[in-house]
């Protein structure tokens, strides 16, 4: 019974034994910090060279709804003649503030950061359910004729103390790093997804909760006639409205909307009978003059007359 007790009071845990193993996994824990964290910087060095810890930066921010704009402009930079690249994620860069001075300086140590798969957000692009697969946190490695470069493009996140969408850009030479960042801002204008649709925004962009951050909606077909309509129908209500209070709104009633399509049909009619050859009624110069259809920019009507040249009874003045 003795020998029992002895066995099983030598292997319950004393308080010297949690504080040997609360070291143990202490090193352990910092030793794979510091060599995922060297990976980082190794992988940086090697790309840029020794001389990397002393290449400036240069950074450019975006606001967040700008995100598919920023990665569309950068999409579109590396695909430019000469230019090629690879791209590394980042891990555990959530709830963390670092930049690339950060991560090239040998001295800088960010404990748990260190090299995966890049994390992607699918944002709309388009209308009809388009997205686009935006970086969240990623390192582009950049081989160009002038030598290499590097990008570090973090991205607005739930979980991201960034609010915005951030390039920072290093590599050796005046101004190139520079240079990238308003390349790719002046391509993230060119590329622009927004323009040429209607875009609905969510609180979000307004710093509300709740709701998605920005929508395409579908937008209508609208004729040409159709505008013209609504043109003049908006002329035709100014004009009534001209010796009322300075500033009122304009208001499009249905009368208006009658007069501009009594207008533009009698506009069509009138240009239909001087393409036949005949002449237009007293006043009908006038209408299409207002209409933005002067008979003087029509050019030469003989031209394009066809048989009108030698009209049959009835046709051109009937």
């Amino acid at each position: 019974m003795a020998q029992q007790t002895v066995a099983e009071g030598g292997d319950r845990p004393e308080l010297a034994d949690v504080g040997r193993l609360a070291r143990r996994l202490v090193r352990q824990v910092v030793h794979i910090a510091r060599a995922e964290e060297a990976s980082v910087r190794r992988l940086l060095a090697d790309h840029l060279g020794g001389q990397a810890g002393t290449l400036p930066v240069a950074s450019g921010s975006w606001p967040r709804y700008d995100h598919v704009n920023v990665q569309a402009g950068l999409d579109a930079w590396l695909a430019e003649p000469g230019r090629e690249h690879e791209v590394a994620g980042l891990t555990g860069f959530h709830h963390r503030v670092f930049g690339l001075a950060d991560l090239i300086q040998p001295g800088s140590w960010q404990p748990g950061l260190g090299l995966g798969s890049v994390t992607t957000d699918s944002l709309p692009a388009g209308p009809g359910g388009v997205t686009l697969a935006c970086v969240q946190c990623a390192l582009y490695l950049v081989t160009e004729p002038e030598g290499p470069i590097v990008l570090l493009v973090r991205g607005p996140g739930e979980h991201n103390p960034v609010q915005g969408v951030i390039v920072e850009a290093v590599a050796a030479g005046a101004g190139r790093a520079q240079r990238a960042i308003d390349d790719i801002r002046r391509l993230s204008i060119a590329r622009n997804v927004f323009r040429g649709h209607v875009i609905e925004f969510g609180g979000e962009v307004f710093e509300h909760d709740g709701g998605a951050l920005l929508s395409f909606r579908t937008r209508p077909q609208v004729a040409r006639e159709q505008v013209e309509l609504l043109r003049r129908a908006a002329l035709s209500a100014a004009d009534e409205s001209a010796d009322e209070v300075p500033g009122k709104p304009i208001t499009v009633t249905d009368a208006h909307m009658a007069i501009a399509l009594d207008q533009l049909l009698d506009t069509r009619n009138q240009l239909t009978r001087v393409l036949l050859g005949g002449q237009p009624r007293s006043g009908a110069g006038q209408v299409l003059h207002e209409g933005g259809g002067d008979l003087a920019g029509l050019g030469d009507v003989g031209e394009v007359r066809t048989a009108a040249d030698h009209p049959e009874p009835g046709t051109a003045d009937g």
